[in-house]
């Protein structure tokens, strides 16, 4: 008799736990539902209807002239360029319209009004939103924000490639209809730990996805603007289009510890929130993004024969005596790195005391020191080792 008690209270126990799961992510979702928005990004069309239909007629002037100047094909082609920057003319194209002339329609249709949209979410009782900086980016574009059914205007205050964080004010909303979020600290999380993305995948307003951090200060630079930021946060949770901009939650606390910006085949990334922390503090103090500058080119340190080879041969660089770190390339002419002493084929082991293993490590660690402030970088040249202090410069907005 004692069997089915038992096999009732393993029934019970699971489904206590099934339960409890289900609900903390409930709660995690009704949070949501007080600061998660939708960002619009409405750019105008590049030219007027008026003038698309004044340049259609010229193209129908054009088809009907039978000896054509090299003028006028160039002029043509400006003005057919207006409607379409990215058209490349095949080479035959103007040899080949007198035998089968194109419809105009077809090829150059009128432009339209783009549009762009993605996640943010409220963090603070000022009204404002944090987004991603590609999803407000389109040159001569207005911005909305979408909350509970109802758009405001938006004005950018402050936006940041490199660290792809914008910074948004929506007009006119009444700050007791939403509440701010809750920012975690991103230096905590581990890998493994369970995370919660919300955003707006393929336009499905307030959608959540549930994953793990799987992996921590990844470098995605090579998929250029956007991913540049050097120590984003990688999660196995479904990230799509419109997701751009959301949050990424701890799910042990509710709070936000990320804001997802890219997505790889079945990996989301987003930026830690300690960037995001820092990138609202500077823009509020100083109006703009405020990063730290080395002042040289650096690359992860040659561990390979040929690495070594190319290090010393290409680059006239001495030879690498360590194999952890951050290569010094070349040192730029009056950079702070210069001013602290650092030379060509130097290897940056440590930052602030904090262990240096690499390339992006480094940025990383550079990025995050204030400008203008003294800081100490261990390096090692040759086989001594050697503390420098270095004062720390400000990474241009277009670096």
């Amino acid at each position: 008799m004692k069997r089915p008690s038992v096999f009732c209270a393993v029934i019970v126990f699971l489904l206590s736990v099934s339960t409890a799961s289900a609900l903390e992510t409930t709660a995690i979702y009704k949070q949501t539902q007080d600061y998660l928005v939708t960002i619009i990004t409405m750019a105008k069309p590049t030219i007027s209807y008026s003038e698309y239909k004044s340049i259609k007629k010229e193209w129908e002037e054009f088809v009907k002239k039978l000896d054509k100047s090299k003028d006028d094909v160039a002029k043509m082609k400006n003005q057919l360029r207006k409607i379409d920057p990215d058209y490349i003319f095949p080479l035959d194209f103007f040899e080949d319209i007198a035998k089968n002339t194109p419809k105009f329609e077809e090829l150059w249709p009128y432009p339209g009004a783009k549009a762009a949209s993605g996640a943010g979410f409220f963090i603070n009782h000022s009204g404002m939103v944090t987004t991603n900086h590609h999803v407000i980016a389109m040159p001569g574009s207005t911005v909305r924000v979408l909350f509970k059914g109802k758009y405001y205007s938006a004005k950018v205050v402050g936006k940041d490639a490199f660290s792809d964080l914008a910074i948004l004010r929506a007009e006119g909303i009444d700050p007791a209809k939403y509440t701010p979020v809750a920012l975690g600290d991103s230096d905590a999380l581990a890998v493994g730990q369970r995370v919660v993305i919300a955003g707006n995948p393929r336009g499905l307003l307030g959608s959540l996805s549930e994953g793990i951090v799987s992996g921590l200060n990844r470098s995605l630079g090579a998929l250029g603007p956007g991913a540049s930021w050097p120590g984003m946060i990688q999660t196995d949770a479904s990230v799509d289009q419109g997701n751009s901009g959301g949050p990424m939650i701890d799910k042990n606390t509710g709070n936000v510890v990320g804001v997802v910006n890219a997505t790889i085949q079945s990996f989301g990334f987003a930026v830690p929130v300690n960037a995001l922390k820092r990138f609202v503090k500077n823009v509020l103090l100083f109006g703009k993004a405020r990063w730290g500058m080395l002042g040289a080119d650096i690359s992860d340190v040659p561990v390979s024969g040929i690495a070594k080879e190319i290090a010393r041969e290409e680059y006239g660089l001495p030879e690498v005596t360590v194999d952890h770190g951050a290569l010094v390339r070349k040192v730029r002419e009056n950079s702070p790195a210069q001013k602290a002493g650092l030379k060509d084929g130097d290897v940056i082991v440590k930052v602030g005391g904090q262990p240096v293993n690499g390339s992006s490590a480094l940025i990383l660690a550079v990025a995050m020191s204030e400008p203008g402030a003294r800081g100490k970088i261990t390096v090692v040249r040759g086989d001594k080792e050697m503390v420098l202090t270095i004062v720390w410069g400000e990474r241009p907005d277009n670096f």
